[in-house]
């Protein structure tokens, strides 16, 4: 796959190349977006959701099954060398570029400039990262799905980003 792509987040949603993936998109929107279909899948949380690993593109998303909507999508900007990898994490990270609210990271993406948009929230959607020393080694991006299908409660990006 072409490793010139730009992923840009902001109060419109997310768009990929250009190509809007939106601010509560499907697993499908995602995929079309992109061009393909996720390497792998693994099923979670009593098979109501799915995770969806683009291992090249450093990206994997949380998906709920019922109605295939996006919970977050988590980009690997670095690799994460505090802990081994698991079978459920990329085999690569993002190596395009990252334009978040209009503005273009430098990478890699320091500890200084996530501060700068650490409180980012939009009304759909909104920011978490996780440093790794002066450096970002992710970004997750929570869709705001807060109630998810009968019984499954509200769910914040802090519950369930597990990396």
């Amino acid at each position: 796959m072409d490793q010139s792509f730009t992923l840009a987040i902001d109060e419109g949603g997310v768009s990929w190349c250009g190509r809007p993936i939106g601010i509560r998109p499907t697993y499908r929107a995602v995929a079309d977006a992109i061009g393909c279909d996720a390497d792998r899948s693994f099923g979670s949380h009593g098979g109501r959701r799915r995770r969806y690993v683009y291992d090249s593109l450093g990206l994997s998303l949380l998906v709920r099954k019922d109605d295939d909507r996006v919970y977050w999508l988590m980009v690997d900007l670095e690799p994460a060398p505090w802990r081994p990898a698991s079978d459920h994490d990329p085999a690569g990270w993002f190596r395009g570029d990252l334009s978040i609210g209009g503005r273009f990271l430098p990478r890699p993406i320091r500890t200084h400039v996530a501060e700068d948009l650490r409180d980012v929230r939009w009304e759909h959607l909104s920011l978490a990262w996780t440093p790794h020393g002066r450096i970002m080694a992710s970004v997750c991006v929570d869709f705001h799905l807060t109630q998810g299908p009968e019984g499954e409660g509200p769910l914040g990006v802090g519950e369930h980003v597990s990396r």
